[in-house]
């Protein structure tokens, strides 16, 4: 064993400490967060398109300072809201982006080719477009997407290396996933990534969001990449404060796996 993995033991030894802790927390606030929604079952919270970073950043990186999320509306209940700003928290040197389903339409349109925007609007099912949206916004801008119910366990400050030009995230089954991407603007592998998604939107043969738009269509591409994702549990977690119920009680539709079995992924 070497002497630099001796010396980075202890860091890892606290990250999973820190993240068992973040799990407990979740835990006991989750019936918190239900009591309140329980009680005020119209009361709901408004996440700003726009946050400022809130401490300024020594030093540049590859990958622009700057968290992308997104959702079918900005109101949210008590859950998701915490969750925002718990990853604020965790993010202080990034800038805030959200985009509602509502808004992302607009802004491809006036930002992207009519090929693209075409393909985007083709889709009918909000994950799947949430899925194609991150993809555009990361090729175009740059940054870190991070899904609505996802929450940081560690500051990608310290977790995303200055010279990175892509980052990926794994579950605890191996395999990578898009709840969490980071990447360089105009990434040659997120190029290639959207021009895939496209085609699987054109061509209209895979049948469900997870192997169109979803993580299934860039596993070929990240194996090509010789990509090699870090473990999701030192880095980013999905669903700890957030359940179904609590981020979806004014969509008339819930997972996409639920909607999916009402209609099909395109137009």
């Amino acid at each position: 064993m070497g002497a630099n993995h001796l010396c980075r033991l202890p860091c890892i030894m606290l990250r999973y400490v820190i993240c068992w802790t973040i799990k407990c927390l979740a835990n006991g606030l989750r019936p918190v967060f239900l009591a309140h929604f329980w009680a005020f079952p119209k009361k709901r919270f408004s996440i700003p398109d726009f946050s400022p970073a809130l401490i300024r950043a020594r030093r540049p990186k590859k990958i622009p300072r700057i968290i992308w999320q997104t959702n079918y509306s900005e109101k949210v209940t008590l859950s998701v809201y915490c969750n925002y700003l718990w990853n604020r928290i965790l993010s202080p040197t990034y800038e805030y982006r959200f985009v509602s389903n509502e808004n992302s339409h607009s802004i491809i349109r006036d930002s992207f080719t009519n090929e693209i925007y075409e393909a985007y609007d083709q889709i009918q099912i909000g994950s799947a477009k949430a899925d194609y949206w991150r993809v555009l916004m990361l090729l175009n801008h740059g940054g870190v997407y991070v899904d609505i119910d996802a929450n940081l366990v560690w500051p990608p400050e310290l977790f995303i290396e200055p010279d990175s030009e892509e980052f990926f995230i794994r579950t605890r089954t191996g395999e990578t996933t898009n709840y969490f991407m980071a990447s360089a603007p105009n990434s040659p592998l997120f190029q290639r990534i959207e021009a895939t998604i496209r085609r699987n939107i054109e061509e209209n043969v895979e049948e469900s969001v997870f192997s169109m738009t979803g993580p299934a269509a860039i596993w070929p591409l990240l194996k090509d990449a010789l990509i090699s994702p870090k473990p999701y549990f030192i880095t980013c977690h999905h669903g700890q404060f957030v359940n179904r119920k609590l981020q979806y009680p004014d969509s008339e539709h819930d997972k996409w796996y639920m909607e999916q079995r009402e209609r099909s992924v395109l137009r």
